[in-house]
């Protein structure tokens, strides 16, 4: 049961475009890499795409990360080492990757049941806005997800409004934005992504949850998570339950009719979907979606999971996960 195959979908935002979503499984884990749709101007150090580095770095990860003795952190670092190495190999001529003029990027969700041999603890990995979702028994569930990238998106959303009393126009306002968030990517006062740099690995959140207080586990992009982050469409709770016992397409599906249905999206109108979903007990009742605003809790027990937060990642009020039911 805890070293099955996890399902998954992965869909594109654009039948004509490429999925720079990537999703590696096996048994017992999952690995889900959401290429961040950096513009081109901003990666102009690195002729590859998008799909090519978040594909290369979800097969680095994945080799790394079934190791159950290697760190979870100690795994994509090393990962995103291997893929920096390949920039040279793969490119047109040696060494034409030139970092400082900027180069793809993404954000990680993956978890894993360990010991691989008799499995009592799930452990995930999170890096950004990609997220795991731990389903409880008692039909809860928690949402972990890196929330630092909120302080930027905040930052930039004052700086755009600062532009506008100015009187800029909205071209100015756009790229002076995009600017600010570049200037924030992989900074301490911003947030954290996985690039060409394996120190950024150490940010990671990490985490430990027994798995007998377990239902279901998913990782997934924010493609995914938007269901409830935006669209009203879930709460984490019946989002979980969906992705766990509804056919994945149909979730995708209801996301992608929610989407449609927005009359001035605030960024991109369909994103990439991607989900690894590892259920371990049938449910309790056929899931439902929420209609409405998400209605997100909290609730304090013995079975929250372990943070490792050996490295202080988040401040009081920047909680790893968040807990609805």
């Amino acid at each position: 049961m805890y070293l099955a195959t996890p399902t998954w979908t992965s869909a594109p935002a654009r039948a004509d475009h490429p999925n720079e979503d990537a999703v590696r499984v096996g048994p017992g884990w999952a690995v889900v890499i959401d290429g961040a749709g950096v513009e081109a101007r901003y990666r102009v150090g690195c002729h590859h795409s998008v799909a090519w580095y978040s594909h290369h770095l979800a097969d680095a990860l994945a080799r790394r990360f079934t190791d159950r003795a290697t760190e979870p952190r100690d795994a994509l670092a090393g990962a995103i080492g291997e893929v920096r190495g390949l920039h040279a190999v793969h490119g047109l001529q040696a060494g034409e990757c030139d970092f400082v003029g900027g180069s793809p990027s993404a954000t990680v969700a993956a978890f894993r049941v360990v010991p691989a041999d008799q499995p009592t603890v799930v452990e995930t990995l999170v890096l950004c806005d990609a997220a795991v979702l731990l389903l409880h028994r008692d039909g809860s569930a928690l949402e972990l997800t890196d929330r630092r990238i909120e302080a930027t998106v905040t930052l930039v959303a004052e700086h755009r409004r600062a532009l506008r009393t100015q009187g800029a126009d909205e071209a100015a306002v756009f790229e002076q934005g995009r600017a600010v968030a570049e200037g924030l990517r992989n900074h301490p006062d911003g947030f954290w992504v996985a690039r060409e740099d394996p120190a950024v690995a150490r940010h990671a959140l990490v985490t430990r949850t027994d798995l007998a207080d377990l239902r279901a586990v998913v990782a997934c992009s924010d493609g995914i998570t938007r269901a409830h982050e935006s669209l009203g469409l879930h709460t984490p709770a019946s989002l979980a339950e969906a992705l766990a016992w509804t056919p994945l397409d149909e979730v995708v599906a209801a996301i992608r009719a929610a989407e449609a249905q927005v009359p001035h999206p605030a960024g991109k109108r369909h994103d990439d979907a991607t989900a690894a979903v590892l259920v371990y007990e049938p449910p309790h009742q056929p899931p439902t979606a929420h209609i409405g605003p998400p209605m997100v809790g909290k609730r304090a027990d013995s079975s929250r999971p372990v943070v490792d937060s050996s490295l202080s990642v988040f401040e009081s009020d920047q909680r790893p996960g968040r807990r609805s039911g």
